[in-house]
Protein backbone atom coordinates (compact mmCIF):
# COMPACT_ATOMS: atom_id res chain seq x y z
CA UNK A 1 0.00 0.00 0.00
CA UNK A 2 1.20 3.52 -0.72
CA UNK A 3 2.50 5.70 2.10
CA UNK A 4 0.14 8.59 2.83
CA UNK A 5 2.91 11.21 2.95
CA UNK A 6 4.03 10.32 -0.58
CA UNK A 7 0.67 11.29 -2.10
CA UNK A 8 1.23 14.70 -3.65
CA UNK A 9 -0.49 16.83 -6.29
CA UNK A 10 0.66 19.95 -8.09
CA UNK A 11 -1.78 22.72 -9.02
CA UNK A 12 -1.88 23.31 -12.79
CA UNK A 13 -4.81 25.75 -12.81
CA UNK A 14 -7.49 27.00 -10.45
CA UNK A 15 -10.95 27.08 -12.02
CA UNK A 16 -13.16 27.92 -9.04
CA UNK A 17 -12.14 29.29 -5.67
CA UNK A 18 -15.15 29.78 -3.39
CA UNK A 19 -15.20 30.05 0.41
CA UNK A 20 -16.02 26.36 0.92
CA UNK A 21 -14.98 24.69 -2.36
CA UNK A 22 -12.13 24.67 -4.84
CA UNK A 23 -12.07 23.23 -8.32
CA UNK A 24 -8.72 22.90 -10.02
CA UNK A 25 -6.70 20.94 -12.52
CA UNK A 26 -3.84 19.06 -10.92
CA UNK A 27 -1.08 16.63 -11.75
CA UNK A 28 -0.20 13.77 -9.41
CA UNK A 29 3.51 14.06 -8.59
CA UNK A 30 3.69 11.19 -6.11
CA UNK A 31 1.75 8.20 -4.85
CA UNK A 32 -1.91 7.47 -5.50
CA UNK A 33 -4.45 10.25 -4.98
CA UNK A 34 -7.88 9.08 -3.79
CA UNK A 35 -11.29 10.59 -3.13
CA UNK A 36 -11.64 11.28 0.60
CA UNK A 37 -7.96 12.07 1.21
CA UNK A 38 -7.03 15.22 3.09
CA UNK A 39 -4.40 17.58 1.71
CA UNK A 40 -2.46 20.61 2.94
CA UNK A 41 0.05 22.91 1.22
CA UNK A 42 3.49 21.26 1.27
CA UNK A 43 5.29 24.26 2.76
CA UNK A 44 3.30 24.03 6.01
CA UNK A 45 5.46 22.07 8.43
CA UNK A 46 3.49 23.21 11.48
CA UNK A 47 0.83 20.57 12.15
CA UNK A 48 -1.61 23.18 13.52
CA UNK A 49 -1.32 25.26 10.32
CA UNK A 50 -1.79 22.13 8.20
CA UNK A 51 -5.00 21.22 10.05
CA UNK A 52 -6.38 24.76 9.66
CA UNK A 53 -5.81 24.73 5.90
CA UNK A 54 -7.03 21.18 5.40
CA UNK A 55 -8.56 20.40 2.01
CA UNK A 56 -10.60 17.24 1.43
CA UNK A 57 -10.68 15.69 -2.04
CA UNK A 58 -14.37 15.29 -2.90
CA UNK A 59 -14.33 14.40 -6.61
CA UNK A 60 -11.90 13.39 -9.35
CA UNK A 61 -12.80 13.92 -13.01
CA UNK A 62 -10.59 12.37 -15.68
CA UNK A 63 -11.63 13.13 -19.26
CA UNK A 64 -15.29 13.61 -18.30
CA UNK A 65 -15.47 10.46 -16.15
CA UNK A 66 -15.69 10.40 -12.38
CA UNK A 67 -13.00 8.12 -10.90
CA UNK A 68 -12.01 7.16 -7.34
CA UNK A 69 -8.22 7.55 -7.73
CA UNK A 70 -5.33 8.44 -10.07
CA UNK A 71 -1.57 8.22 -9.90
CA UNK A 72 1.59 9.90 -11.18
CA UNK A 73 2.21 11.33 -13.71
CA UNK A 74 -1.46 11.70 -14.61
CA UNK A 75 -3.64 14.76 -14.32
CA UNK A 76 -7.27 15.36 -13.39
CA UNK A 77 -9.83 18.01 -12.56
CA UNK A 78 -10.62 17.79 -8.85
CA UNK A 79 -13.04 19.33 -6.37
CA UNK A 80 -11.84 20.03 -2.86
CA UNK A 81 -13.86 21.05 0.18
CA UNK A 82 -12.19 23.76 2.22
CA UNK A 83 -11.77 23.69 6.00
CA UNK A 84 -10.37 27.23 6.22
CA UNK A 85 -11.88 29.87 3.87
CA UNK A 86 -8.59 31.76 3.61
CA UNK A 87 -6.76 28.95 1.79
CA UNK A 88 -5.26 30.37 -1.42
CA UNK A 89 -4.05 27.96 -4.07
CA UNK A 90 -1.55 29.10 -6.67
CA UNK A 91 -0.35 27.52 -9.89
CA UNK A 92 2.68 25.34 -9.21
CA UNK A 93 1.82 24.81 -5.52
CA UNK A 94 2.31 21.27 -4.18
CA UNK A 95 -0.28 19.75 -1.84
CA UNK A 96 0.58 16.67 0.20
CA UNK A 97 -1.79 14.23 1.87
CA UNK A 98 -2.21 14.40 5.63
CA UNK A 99 -3.97 11.93 7.94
Amino acid sequence: MDKMEENRIQIVSVELQASDQLTCVVRCVGGVVRVGQNFAPEHQDDREDAVRSLLTLEQIDRYGRSVEFFDAPHGAKISLSVNEPSVDLEVGMILHSVP
